[in-house]
């Protein structure tokens, strides 16, 4: 992180604790334990914080401070709705977008995630899933979209954790990109549209079923 602000810093670390779970939802943070812990001043902590409060991942609450946003149902919902809108016209785009070097990457993801699945390794194929629709997000070549997209990404990341740390994970419960990525390959842009809501749908599916 050379060359960045102490706040930024700081909304780095705080913000890979949040979605590594380090920090449950729900968890009051101390911000002078956390400077401490940190090495950083009082200050960069707060304004990192205030930047997670903006990424709805922190809640600053009066006399309480700042608190790790809860994940319930109608959040999660929300998260959906905004990912199948959202996502859906970028996989639209993205197949009209994708060079050859960046699709030989995305097969290449897509196949790590097959061999997560067949492992039952839901943490890499997390890591895996997330790098795979911001890689998406990206080729579309618009900032304000992959900031958006990101965003809801990182809840998503933080949900499914959240998720499979109380139920044991099994290939079927982890979606495959197979039918996204055909459509990719083939540039069917309106296919790729449909492939990349089916996928959301069908994560929905699976969480409505286990809840």
């Amino acid at each position: 992180m050379a060359g960045l602000r102490a706040s930024e810093v700081a909304y780095h670390k705080i913000r890979e604790m949040i979605l590594k779970l380090d920090f449950e939802p729900g968890t009051v943070i101390n911000e002078i334990s956390l400077s401490k812990e940190l090495e950083l001043g009082r200050m960069p902590v707060r304004e990192g914080l205030a930047k997670l409060a903006a990424d709805r991942l922190v809640i600053i609450a009066p006399r309480r401070g700042a608190i790790v946003a809860p994940i319930s149902l109608e959040h999660v919902a929300d998260l959906f709705d905004a990912r199948e809108a959202v996502e859906s016209g970028i996989a639209n785009v993205a197949a009209r977008k994708l060079q050859s070097e960046s699709l030989a990457s995305l097969s290449e993801l897509v196949a790590r995630t097959e061999e997560s699945r067949g492992h039952f390794d839901y943490e890499q194929f997390l890591l895996d899933d997330f790098e795979i629709h911001l890689m998406l997000a990206r080729l579309v070549n618009n900032s304000m979209l992959e900031d958006v997209a990101e965003r809801l990404l990182s809840h998503n990341l933080r949900f499914w954790r959240s998720f499979y740390r109380v139920r044991p994970s099994h290939e079927s419960s982890m979606i495959s990109h197979r039918d996204l990525l055909d459509c990719l390959v083939a540039k069917d842009a309106k296919g790729a549209e449909e492939a990349m809501r089916s996928h959301i749908q069908a994560s929905r599916t699976l969480m409505q079923s286990l809840f």
